[in-house]
């Protein structure tokens, strides 16, 4: 097998180290450094290796090299990795993208450029709506699929009023506004909601105002740092304790429960797209990745894998890199791997797969280091993600 190439980019020095070409170059871009670095970050790095070696390190015969990019989780910085890295340095396929804002640019780069994208951290449903391509795809979770597995749950529990605290930038207003929806469809109602800026450190007054709302559901529309400076301030408030409202963060993962502790996030529920202890295949890659990372994956970086192994199996199926070749081959083949399950990528770029609801095990009831979800229930892709939208998406209109 031939020798795996990683070669790191600083994300401010915009420099490669070493000069190694190789036809077959991936990009994995995304925050390896900031505030929300545990959620793919150098965790994801591992994953994308992991898939390549599993490809044997090359395809059609020539050796694959990845590039990282630090977009310190600043969406200009994304953008600008990603033109600089499709006009001037040859990446044939960028994975990762974690800014919503930021990877809206990049898809319309790739096409721009005739090149890949292979969005496996970004959230927003605009990804194949309005922002749909030709040469993207969208692997994995997405802002509309999110907010439809929690009010099911809720409603029929007899929690039907709800208020948002979101986070203030493209992903936090998608979300929420795909969240309503889906609220409403299942005969609850929102009743207000506050913004925050991203990187926020007091969110005490966003919780008051959740708390004097009347809600007894408060969705909490943020990531990372974010997410666990919310969860750790309502429960200084004595709202968990309570459980009156009910707080449900919207991107919970294994570094958030392990950030705050069991015993703090416990009965806590979520959305997730993969949970590493779901079944026997999950478990197996899994055990793999914390070999080589020490953690268990978050479920972002399980998508970086299958978004970067699904991408060179369809180089190999197709017989070529050329871009639009490859996102077709994708959209016929199918995809089943540890991470979806259930799964197909339809012509708007949406990579369709099961969803879970997971709820934070209490002390007593983990078995284990990083034993802290439990599924508690599985929704089909089918019934998780928006229709496709020939009105929004230009790929739908042909």
């Amino acid at each position: 097998m031939k020798k795996l190439k990683t070669l790191l980019m600083a994300s401010a020095a915009i420099g490669l180290a070493g000069t190694a070409q190789a036809d077959i170059k991936i990009g994995l871009a995304g925050d390896m450094s900031g505030k929300q670095s545990a959620l793919a970050g150098p965790g994801s790095q591992v994953a994308v290796e992991m898939a390549i070696e599993d490809m044997g390190g090359e395809v059609l015969g020539e050796p694959i090299t990845l590039v990282i990019g630090d977009n310190q989780h600043k969406a200009e910085l994304e953008a600008s990795i990603a033109r600089r890295w499709y006009e001037d340095e040859d990446v044939d396929a960028i994975v990762g993208i974690n800014l919503s804002s930021g990877a809206i640019e990049t898809v319309h780069l790739a096409e721009r450029f005739d090149k890949v994208a292979m969005v496996s951290d970004a959230g927003s449903s605009r990804l194949v709506q309005e922002d749909c391509t030709p040469n993207h795809v969208h692997w994995g979770w997405n802002t509309y699929s999110f907010s439809a597995v929690v009010p099911k749950a809720m409603v029929e529990k007899g929690n039907d009023k709800f208020f948002f605290l979101t986070v203030d930038y493209t992903f936090g207003h998608d979300m929420m506004a795909d969240a309503t929806t889906n609220i409403e469809a299942a005969g609850g109602s929102v009743v207000g909601s506050v913004l925050h800026p991203l990187g926020a450190n007091d969110f005490s007054a966003y919780i008051l105002q959740a708390q004097a709302s009347g809600a007894s559901v408060v969705p909490v529309i943020n990531s990372g740092a974010d997410t666990v400076a919310t969860i750790k301030q309502a429960g200084e408030f004595g709202v968990l304790d309570a459980g009156t409202p009910v707080i449900v963060p919207m991107i919970f993962t294994l570094a958030d429960v392990e950030a705050l502790g069991l015993e703090a996030t416990k009965n806590l529920r979520a959305p997730s797209s993969f949970y590493w202890g779901r079944d026997d295949e999950s478990r197996a890659w899994s055990e793999k990745f914390k070999e080589r990372f020490g953690k268990m994956p978050t479920f972002f970086q399980a998508q970086a894998y299958s978004a970067t192994y699904h991408y060179l199996k369809a180089v190999e199926k197709a017989g070529t890199k050329d871009a639009k070749t490859v996102i077709k081959t994708l959209k016929s083949m199918e995809i089943d791997d540890f991470f979806a399950k259930n799964a197909y990528v339809r012509e708007d770029g949406q990579l369709v797969h099961d969803m879970y609801l997971v709820r934070v095990k209490t002390p007593e009831e983990s078995e284990g280091e990083f034993d802290f979800f439990e599924v508690e229930a599985t929704i089909s892709g089918d019934d998780a993600y928006q229709p496709m939208d020939p009105e929004a998406c230009k790929l739908l209109q042909d």
